[in-house]
Protein backbone atom coordinates (compact mmCIF):
# COMPACT_ATOMS: atom_id res chain seq x y z
CA UNK A 1 0.00 0.00 0.00
CA UNK A 2 1.14 3.52 -0.63
CA UNK A 3 2.27 6.00 1.85
CA UNK A 4 0.16 9.24 2.31
CA UNK A 5 3.20 10.56 0.84
CA UNK A 6 3.58 8.65 -2.24
CA UNK A 7 0.09 8.48 -3.25
CA UNK A 8 0.00 12.47 -3.20
CA UNK A 9 3.24 11.91 -5.22
CA UNK A 10 1.62 9.89 -7.58
CA UNK A 11 -1.49 12.22 -7.82
CA UNK A 12 0.48 15.28 -8.51
CA UNK A 13 1.79 14.08 -11.96
CA UNK A 14 -1.49 13.83 -13.30
CA UNK A 15 -1.88 17.80 -12.77
CA UNK A 16 -0.14 21.02 -12.58
CA UNK A 17 1.70 21.48 -9.28
CA UNK A 18 -0.40 24.24 -8.45
CA UNK A 19 -3.43 22.23 -8.33
CA UNK A 20 -1.88 19.74 -5.68
CA UNK A 21 -3.03 21.52 -2.50
CA UNK A 22 -6.65 20.05 -3.07
CA UNK A 23 -5.04 16.55 -3.23
CA UNK A 24 -3.55 16.94 -0.05
CA UNK A 25 -6.09 18.53 1.90
CA UNK A 26 -8.43 15.07 1.11
CA UNK A 27 -6.16 13.62 3.91
CA UNK A 28 -7.22 13.08 7.43
CA UNK A 29 -11.05 14.14 6.76
CA UNK A 30 -13.33 12.56 8.40
CA UNK A 31 -16.01 13.23 5.61
CA UNK A 32 -16.06 14.54 1.99
CA UNK A 33 -18.70 16.00 0.15
CA UNK A 34 -20.35 15.05 -3.42
CA UNK A 35 -18.86 17.76 -4.35
CA UNK A 36 -15.11 16.84 -3.35
CA UNK A 37 -16.37 13.45 -5.05
CA UNK A 38 -17.07 15.07 -7.89
CA UNK A 39 -14.16 17.02 -8.00
CA UNK A 40 -11.72 13.99 -8.20
CA UNK A 41 -13.64 12.44 -10.99
CA UNK A 42 -13.21 15.33 -12.84
CA UNK A 43 -9.31 14.91 -12.30
CA UNK A 44 -9.63 11.56 -13.87
CA UNK A 45 -11.95 13.13 -16.64
CA UNK A 46 -10.23 15.74 -17.43
CA UNK A 47 -6.81 16.47 -16.25
CA UNK A 48 -5.73 18.76 -19.09
CA UNK A 49 -8.49 21.26 -17.94
CA UNK A 50 -8.76 20.33 -13.61
CA UNK A 51 -9.45 23.16 -11.20
CA UNK A 52 -10.43 22.44 -8.34
CA UNK A 53 -13.88 23.90 -8.75
CA UNK A 54 -17.04 21.57 -7.93
CA UNK A 55 -19.86 23.80 -9.86
CA UNK A 56 -17.25 22.98 -12.95
CA UNK A 57 -16.97 19.42 -12.14
CA UNK A 58 -20.17 18.85 -12.22
CA UNK A 59 -21.53 20.50 -15.05
CA UNK A 60 -18.40 18.44 -17.10
CA UNK A 61 -19.51 15.27 -15.42
CA UNK A 62 -23.18 16.33 -15.92
CA UNK A 63 -22.65 16.34 -19.75
CA UNK A 64 -20.97 12.98 -19.85
CA UNK A 65 -24.14 11.61 -18.15
CA UNK A 66 -21.75 10.05 -14.64
CA UNK A 67 -23.36 12.67 -12.43
CA UNK A 68 -26.66 15.09 -11.99
CA UNK A 69 -27.16 18.66 -12.95
CA UNK A 70 -28.87 19.35 -9.59
CA UNK A 71 -26.53 17.47 -7.63
CA UNK A 72 -26.10 18.82 -3.83
CA UNK A 73 -22.57 19.63 -3.86
CA UNK A 74 -22.36 20.46 -0.10
CA UNK A 75 -24.23 16.67 0.78
CA UNK A 76 -22.49 14.25 2.54
CA UNK A 77 -21.08 11.41 0.23
CA UNK A 78 -21.57 8.42 0.78
CA UNK A 79 -19.19 5.45 -0.09
CA UNK A 80 -22.02 4.02 -2.96
CA UNK A 81 -22.43 7.51 -3.80
CA UNK A 82 -18.33 7.71 -4.86
CA UNK A 83 -18.61 4.29 -6.27
CA UNK A 84 -21.63 5.33 -8.43
CA UNK A 85 -19.49 8.28 -9.99
CA UNK A 86 -16.67 6.28 -10.54
CA UNK A 87 -18.28 3.53 -12.07
CA UNK A 88 -20.30 5.34 -14.98
CA UNK A 89 -17.42 7.22 -15.87
CA UNK A 90 -15.09 4.14 -15.91
CA UNK A 91 -17.89 2.50 -17.83
CA UNK A 92 -17.56 -0.28 -15.26
CA UNK A 93 -20.82 -2.24 -16.06
CA UNK A 94 -21.27 -4.29 -13.00
CA UNK A 95 -23.20 -7.64 -12.81
CA UNK A 96 -26.67 -8.12 -13.55
CA UNK A 97 -28.17 -6.49 -10.45
CA UNK A 98 -26.98 -3.61 -11.17
CA UNK A 99 -28.14 -3.36 -14.27
CA UNK A 100 -31.83 -4.47 -13.14
CA UNK A 101 -32.25 -2.37 -10.40
CA UNK A 102 -30.44 0.64 -11.44
CA UNK A 103 -29.72 0.74 -7.74
CA UNK A 104 -25.77 2.06 -8.40
CA UNK A 105 -24.79 2.64 -4.74
CA UNK A 106 -24.72 -0.83 -3.36
CA UNK A 107 -23.63 -2.57 -6.57
CA UNK A 108 -21.34 -0.23 -7.54
CA UNK A 109 -19.40 -0.24 -4.36
CA UNK A 110 -19.66 -4.04 -4.76
CA UNK A 111 -18.07 -4.07 -8.17
CA UNK A 112 -15.32 -1.30 -7.00
CA UNK A 113 -14.62 -3.31 -3.89
CA UNK A 114 -13.90 -6.60 -5.70
CA UNK A 115 -11.24 -4.70 -7.88
CA UNK A 116 -9.53 -3.29 -4.87
CA UNK A 117 -10.50 0.28 -5.67
CA UNK A 118 -12.10 0.71 -1.75
CA UNK A 119 -12.27 -1.38 1.69
CA UNK A 120 -14.65 -3.88 2.48
CA UNK A 121 -17.77 -2.66 4.46
CA UNK A 122 -21.42 -0.40 4.58
CA UNK A 123 -21.77 1.25 1.54
CA UNK A 124 -24.20 3.74 3.33
CA UNK A 125 -20.96 4.89 5.44
CA UNK A 126 -19.40 8.80 4.67
CA UNK A 127 -16.78 8.63 2.50
CA UNK A 128 -13.30 9.86 4.40
CA UNK A 129 -11.15 11.94 2.56
CA UNK A 130 -8.36 9.08 2.68
CA UNK A 131 -10.73 6.87 1.09
CA UNK A 132 -11.67 9.00 -1.70
CA UNK A 133 -7.80 9.70 -2.47
CA UNK A 134 -7.25 5.81 -2.48
CA UNK A 135 -10.38 5.43 -5.02
CA UNK A 136 -8.77 8.37 -7.22
CA UNK A 137 -5.20 6.32 -7.43
CA UNK A 138 -7.56 3.16 -7.68
CA UNK A 139 -9.13 4.33 -10.75
CA UNK A 140 -6.21 6.25 -12.40
CA UNK A 141 -4.59 2.56 -12.27
CA UNK A 142 -8.22 0.75 -13.69
CA UNK A 143 -7.73 3.56 -16.47
CA UNK A 144 -4.54 2.60 -17.52
CA UNK A 145 -3.95 -1.19 -16.79
CA UNK A 146 -8.21 -2.18 -16.98
CA UNK A 147 -9.68 -4.71 -14.49
CA UNK A 148 -6.83 -6.20 -12.24
CA UNK A 149 -8.47 -8.13 -9.31
CA UNK A 150 -6.31 -8.43 -6.17
CA UNK A 151 -4.77 -12.04 -5.38
CA UNK A 152 -7.34 -13.98 -3.57
CA UNK A 153 -10.66 -11.98 -5.24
Amino acid sequence: MFSRVMLVLALATAVHAGDTEWLRGLYGRPAVTRGDVLTAAALLADDAHWTPDAARARDLLAHRRVASAGEDLAARATRGYACTVFARLLRIRGGIMMRLTHDGGRYAYRELVLLGMIPDGPSHLALTGDELAGLLTGATHYQEAGAVRPPGM
